[in-house]
């Protein structure tokens, strides 16, 4: 992962994604301490990290995972380059002229990490500091229709259930959702054309590298592995929010 290309890359770490995965699950059905050095792991999450902010999204978002799987096991607490990527994370939401393009399509891996760490019986105290009031308020301010995700949507809901949002920021929240709502369902009435990575096999003249290169992509796509879309994704994660704040409520 560390010296690999970009496609070594996407495949070795989507490979760490499904075993991590299976360890966890493992863990957790069996009760079991993890049986890993420490200096073995600490050399994994090292290479991770350093790639949570790379150009190539499905990678950054397999480490990413990755990263949010291993913090569930408590390993990953104290460490200042977590803060780091939090930090830029944030900032870079909050800034306007930044916000479009990275909303967009650079939020994803890091919002995963946001989510873990305040996941954690015992969050980082500089978490605080980091989603400060003012940040939130900016975060907010940059969100609209068309570049809210799931992944954000979630957030939003974990920072509500450990008590990081104000009435204000719940108001603006749910102005913003009720518009995204009405956006989604004004589109998913239209009809799309959407042509499958599949559809492009069917070629009697196509040539082994083209056909490579798509095995490839089928493999490393998301698509491929989730049944619901992204749409769907969002507005469940709304519907998520909105029961978490009536349970709150109560």
């Amino acid at each position: 992962m560390h010296f690999g290309t970009s496609l070594v890359k996407s495949l070795s770490s989507q490979c760490l994604v499904d075993i991590i995965s299976r360890i966890s699950d493992q863990r957790e059905k069996n009760h079991e301490e993890l049986r890993c050095p420490m200096r073995y792991l600490q050399s994994m999450i090292s290479i991770m990290e350093s790639l949570v902010f790379y150009e190539e999204k499905v990678v950054a978002t397999n480490c990413s995972v990755c990263l949010s799987i291993i913090l569930s096991w408590g390993s990953l607490r104290n460490c200042k380059w977590l803060r780091m990527i939090m930090e830029e994370f944030t900032m870079t939401l909050m800034a306007s002229s930044m916000a479009s393009k990275y909303f967009k399509n650079q939020h994803k891996p890091a919002s995963h990490i946001a989510t873990a760490l305040l996941k954690l019986d015992q969050a980082p105290e500089w978490m605080r500091s980091v989603f400060d009031i003012s940040c939130i308020t900016g975060i907010i301010n940059n969100l609209c229709a068309q570049n809210l995700s799931a992944e954000m949507v979630n957030l939003f809901r974990v920072l509500l259930s450990r008590k990081y949002l104000n009435e204000d920021h719940i108001g603006c929240l749910n102005k913003k959702f009720q518009v995204c709502r009405k956006h989604l369902y004004t589109e998913s009435s239209k009809d799309k054309a959407h042509e499958s990575l599949a559809d492009k096999f069917i070629s009697n003249n196509a040539d082994f590298g083209k056909i490579f290169s798509l095995l490839i992509q089928l493999m490393a796509s998301p698509t491929y592995r989730e049944k619901e879309t992204d749409q769907e994704r969002l507005l469940r994660e709304i519907d998520m929010f909105y029961r978490e704040l009536s349970t709150q409520g109560k």
